[in-house]
C-alpha cells in the first residue's frame, strides 16, 4: 500500500496547549479558589506556568510512565496539571474525592502514584489517607501560601515550588502513551481504571468541537460544572483550549448564586453538568427574578434531564438544553441530543420533544448496537430492550492495568432492561 507523504506529527496534549498559547494567547482564564481572590490570566500564561510545573515534576524525578495524583477542584492550578503531567510523558490520575477514603486510597495505590497534589480544603482527607498510601513520596498543596502541615509534617505549596522554575520544552513521544487515568465506580467491586492516551484526548477535543456536539468556538466562554476529576470534566479543558474559548473555573462553588455571579460577570455562554446543579441554578433564578444573562446553552448528563427544567430554562430564560450520554470509558462523549435539518423541519415543539426526551445522536467515532442474549442485533425502535454495545475510536481498549490474560475489549457491553440503563461488566471479544 502506498503511504501518504504528509508529516507524521504525533497527536500530543502539549500541542493543544501550544496552539492555545500561540493562536489565542491573550484569551482569558478565570478561576475561583479556596480562600484566595479570583485568579485571572491567559492561555499564554497558562502555557508558561504549566511548563514550570513540568520542570518541578522532573526535578522530583517524575518522568515517562510515572503516575501523579491530584485531589483538587475545578481551579486553574488543577487545569495546569492537565498539561504539565502528561506533557512530560507521565500520567495524571485525577482522584475522586466523592469516593470513600478506602476507595480513594485504593485508586492512588493501584495507580502507583509518586506525587499527590491537593487543594487546601482536602488537607483533612489527605491526613487520613497518608498512612494508607504506599507509593506517594511527595505531597504538594495547591496553594499560594508557603506551606501546610499535615499530621505535623510541613507540605510545600505549589506556588512556592514553581516560582522561578525555567519552563521546559515539551518533548515529543508516542501519541498512544498514557496521559490521564480516571477510575469509574459505576461497576462491581473496586473502582476500575480507564487510561486515556494523548491521541484519544486530542481526538476527543476535536470531535467535541463539532457543531453536532458542543459546537464551541473562540466566541464562547466555557464554564465546566462537571468535575475535572470526573472523566476530565467531559473533556472540556482540552476542547476549550483547542478552540481558544475563555475558560471560567468555579472551584467547588456550584450553588445557584455562585454560578450566576460568574455567568453575569464573566459572560459565560456554555456550561455543562448534572441535572442537580442546574436545578439549583434554576431555583436561584426563580427566587431572585434574575435572567440567565449571557448563558446560551447547557449540556446536561449523568441522569435524564427533567422535562420541566428544560422547558423553563429554554422557554423562559432562552437557554438551549442539550442532553448528553456517555461513560468514563468513552471520555463522556457518546451521544449528544442536537437537532438536524430533518428534525428542525417539524417545528420547534417537535424538535424540543426529541431533544429533551432522547439521549442523543451518535458522535463521530462512536458505534452503538442493541443485541439480545445471543448477540443478535435488535431493531432500533425505541421499544425493544436488550444489551447496549458501545465502541468508540477514542475509547479505551482494556481496563487499567492491562493484563495479557484479560480479553481486550472491542465492544463495551452494558445491560439495558425496560429502557433504563443499568450496567454490568462483560468481556466482549474481537
Amino acid at each position: 500500500m502506498q503511504q501518504g507523504l504528509m508529516q507524521r506529527t504525533p497527536l500530543m496534549i502539549s500541542s493543544i496547549l501550544s496552539h492555545a498559547a500561540s493562536a489565542h494567547g491573550d484569551t482569558e482564564i478565570v478561576s475561583r479558589l479556596i480562600d484566595e481572590p479570583l485568579w485571572r490570566y491567559d492561555y499564554r500564561s497558562l502555557a508558561h506556568r504549566a511548563a514550570q510545573a513540568a520542570a518541578l515534576l522532573q526535578r522530583l524525578g517524575i518522568g515517562s510512565g510515572d503516575y501523579v495524583s491530584s485531589l483538587a477542584w475545578n481551579t486553574h492550578r488543577h487545569f495546569e496539571l492537565f498539561f504539565a503531567v502528561p506533557g512530560i510523558g507521565a500520567v495524571l490520575h485525577t482522584a475522586n474525592p466523592r469516593l470513600s477514603d478506602e476507595q480513594i486510597a485504593y485508586t492512588i495505590n493501584h495507580a502507583g502514584s509518586r506525587v499527590l497534589l491537593f487543594d487546601r480544603s482536602f488537607a483533612p482527607l489527605v491526613a487520613r489517607l497518608r498512612p494508607k498510601l504506599n507509593s506517594v513520596n511527595h505531597y504538594i498543596v495547591l496553594s499560594a501560601r508557603e506551606s501546610l502541615e499535615v499530621e505535623g509534617d510541613p507540605v510545600p505549596s505549589y506556588e512556592a515550588l514553581i516560582a522561578g522554575k525555567q519552563p521546559i520544552e515539551w518533548p515529543v513521544f508516542d501519541e498512544n502513551a498514557g496521559a490521564v487515568l480516571c477510575y469509574t465506580s459505576g461497576t462491581t467491586g473496586d473502582p476500575k481504571g480507564v487510561l486515556y492516551s494523548h491521541r484519544s484526548m486530542v481526538l476527543q477535543a476535536l470531535a467535541a468541537s463539532l457543531s453536532g456536539a458542543f459546537g464551541l468556538s473562540a466566541f464562547d466562554c466555557v464554564m465546566p460544572c462537571s468535575s475535572l476529576y470526573h472523566g476530565t470534566a467531559w473533556g472540556l479543558p482540552f476542547t476549550a483550549a483547542v478552540n481558544g474559548c475563555k475558560f471560567v473555573l468555579p472551584c467547588d462553588k456550584m450553588d445557584g448564586r455562585s454560578l450566576q455571579e460568574l455567568i453575569k460577570n464573566e459572560g459565560v455562554t456554555f456550561s455543562d453538568g448534572v441535572p442537580t446543579i442546574w436545578t439549583m441554578y434554576l431555583d436561584h433564578l426563580e427566587r431572585t427574578g434574575e435572567d440567565a444573562g449571557s448563558l446560551d446553552r447547557l449540556v446536561i448528563g449523568g441522569s435524564a434531564v427533567p422535562r420541566a427544567m428544560a422547558e423553563k430554562l429554554q422557554g423562559k430564560y432562552g437557554v438551549s438544553v442539550r442532553q448528553l450520554w456517555g461513560m468514563t470509558e468513552t471520555i463522556a462523549l457518546g451521544v449528544v441530543a442536537t437537532p438536524i435539518p430533518k428534525l428542525a423541519a417539524r417545528g420547534q415543539q417537535a424538535t424540543d420533544e426529541v431533544i429533551w426526551t432522547r439521549q442523543g445522536r451518535l458522535q463521530f467515532g462512536s458505534e452503538l448496537k442493541i443485541v439480545d442474549e445471543d448477540g443478535k442485533e435488535l431493531p432500533r425502535d425505541g421499544q425493544t430492550p436488550g444489551r447496549l454495545l458501545v465502541a468508540r475510536s477514542v475509547d479505551r481498549r482494556a481496563l487499567f492495568p492491562q493484563r495479557e490474560d484479560r480479553p481486550r475489549l472491542r465492544w463495551l457491553v452494558r445491560h439495558r432492561r425496560h429502557c433504563h440503563l443499568g450496567c454490568r461488566w462483560v468481556h466482549a471479544h474481537h
